[in-house]
C-alpha cells in the first residue's frame, strides 16, 4: 500500500493533524490509549512499518527541515544555512533542505518532506499565503523574518529578527552629523518586517533632528525581488537633483545605486554617500567601503538551530520574538 500523508491519517481517524504528529513522534499531550490506536492505524495505512515502531533504543534520531524560497539564494542566506547545518550536526541530527516558490502557485501544496520532521526553520520566505501554510504544520517552527502585514501570532512559532530600527537610526544620525541633510531611503518596506523596521529608523532620526524628510528622494514601494535594478535605475535617472546621501535597506540596494551612478557618469553632490545593511562581501564595488551593519550570519544560524532543538524537546513552550543585534560599521 502506498504511504499516505499525516493529514490523510488524521482525516481517516477524525482527529487533528497535531494529535497524529504527537503520537508518531512520542510527544506528550495525548493519552496512551489514543497513541496506540494512532500507531496501529498508521501501520495499516503505510505511514510506518512495524519495525519502525520498535527500533531505536535510547535517543531517537531527529531530522529538521529548512524551508527556503528561491534556489538562487544569495551568499548571505547560504551562510546562514551552512551554520544551521554545522550546529545541528553537532547534535547528531539530520537536516533536510526544502525549496519553496517565492509566491503561491496554483494548486500548490507543501512538500511531503515536512511530514516526518521534528521541526522546521523558515528562511527567506516572504509570501503571506505560503507562511500561513507553514504555520499550520503541527511541528515546532522558527521563522527568520516575516512579512509586515502578517500578525506575529499567526506564525504559530518563534520569530527571530535582525534588529534594524536602532541601527539605521544611528546611521542616519551620523549622516546628519556630517552635514548631509537631504537624505533618501531606498527599499521595499512591504516585503519584509526587517525592511520596515529599517525605514522606521530612518524616519525616527529625521523626527529626532527636526529635519524634513523629502519623499521625492526616496524609493519606498513594493518591488519585485527580481526587478530591483529595473525599478531603481529609472528612479535615479528621474531625479533632477540627487540627495546628499541614500540610506539603503540592504547592501544589495547600495550596490545597484553605486553601480548605476558610476556607470552613468552622473555628477554627484559634494560628500555624496551611500549606506547599506548586511556588510556583504558579495558586491566588490562597495564591500568594505560603505557604512553598513555587520550582520553575523554565524550567530543567526546557530541561534536558529539551537532554538528549534529546544522547541523539539519542549513543543508546548510559549512562542517568542527575539532580535539579534548587528554592529554598525561607520566608514567615511
Amino acid at each position: 500500500m502506498a504511504r499516505i500523508q499525516i493529514q490523510e491519517l488524521a482525516d481517516i481517524m477524525g482527529i487533528s493533524r497535531t494529535t497524529v504528529w504527537k503520537a508518531l513522534h512520542n510527544k506528550p499531550g495525548i493519552s496512551e490509549e489514543l497513541r496506540k490506536k494512532i500507531l496501529k492505524q498508521a501501520e495499516i495505512e503505510g505511514i510506518i512499518r512495524p519495525n519502525e515502531m520498535r527500533k531505536k533504543t535510547g535517543k531517537d534520531r531527529k531530522s529538521f527541515a529548512v524551508a527556503v524560497s528561491r534556489m538562487e539564494s544569495s551568499i548571505f542566506w547560504m551562510n546562514i544555512i551552512n551554520h544551521i547545518a554545522v550546529e545541528l550536526s553537532r547534535h547528531d541530527v539530520d537536516l533536510i533542505y526544502t525549496y519553496l516558490p517565492s509566491s503561491l502557485e496554483k494548486d500548490f501544496h507543501l512538500p511531503g518532506t515536512f511530514d516526518g520532521v521534528s521541526g522546521v526553520i523558515v528562511l527567506n520566505v516572504y509570501d503571506a499565503q505560503i507562511l500561513t501554510l507553514l504555520s499550520a504544520l503541527p511541528v515546532p517552527k522558527v521563522f527568520l523574518d516575516t512579512v509586515p502585514d502578517m500578525p506575529v501570532s499567526a506564525l504559530s512559532g518563534d520569530l527571530v529578527l535582525i534588529e534594524g530600527r536602532e541601527a539605521v537610526h544611528k546611521i542616519t544620525s551620523h549622516l546628519f552629523d556630517k552635514g548631509l541633510t537631504r537624505l533618501g531611503f531606498v527599499g521595499d518596506p512591504y516585503y519584509a518586517l526587517t525592511n520596515r523596521d529599517r525605514l522606521m529608523g530612518f524616519k525616527d532620526a529625521h523626527a529626532e533632528k527636526g529635519i524634513w524628510d523629502n519623499p521625492a528622494y526616496s524609493l519606498i514601494k513594493p518591488i519585485d525581488a527580481s526587478r530591483y535594478t529595473e525599478e531603481i535605475c529609472p528612479f535615479l535617472d528621474a531625479l533632477d537633483v540627487l540627495p546628499d546621501a541614500f540610506v539603503c535597506a540592504s547592501d544589495f540596494v547600495a550596490h545597484i545605486i553605486t553601480k548605476h551612478l558610476t556607470e552613468s557618469g552622473r555628477t554627484l553632490p559634494e560628500g555624496f554617500t551611500v549606506t547599506g545593511f548586511d556588510n556583504s562581501a558579495e558586491f566588490e564595488n562597495i564591500a568594505g567601503r560603505i557604512t553598513t551593519c555587520d550582520v553575523q550570519t554565524s550567530t543567526i544560524g546557530r541561534r536558529l538551530a539551537n532554538r528549534i532543538l529546544f522547541l523539539s524537546e519542549f513543543p508546548e513552550a510559549s512562542s517568542e520574538v527575539s532580535y539579534i543585534l548587528s554592529n554598525v560599521l561607520i566608514r567615511d
